[in-house]
């Protein structure tokens, strides 16, 4: 994991948000989806991800959790930004 640097520094961050879904018989699955990549100092970053996350939803008695991660592009891979 990486530590986010508090420089001004603009990065290339994505983020990647896990919506895990309950039934009654327990957990049904989990699906992540990627978000557009942006070009964004970290302030901004810490921003984007959180405009990302959405509130629980339950729909027809199965409720969905949503958790938003951000990444960070380094250069050869996305590292996950702690």
């Amino acid at each position: 994991m990486a530590i986010l640097d508090l420089t001004e520094h603009p990065a290339w961050y994505a983020v990647r948000v896990a919506k895990t879904r309950y039934g009654r018989s327990g957990a049904l699955g989990l699906q992540y989806q990627w978000v557009q990549p942006q070009f964004l100092n970290n302030i901004d970053a810490l921003k984007f991800v959180i405009d990302q996350n959405k509130p629980t939803a339950t729909k027809a008695g199965i409720t969905t959790y949503y958790e938003a991660e951000l990444f960070q592009w380094d250069g050869s891979h996305w590292v996950k930004v702690a």
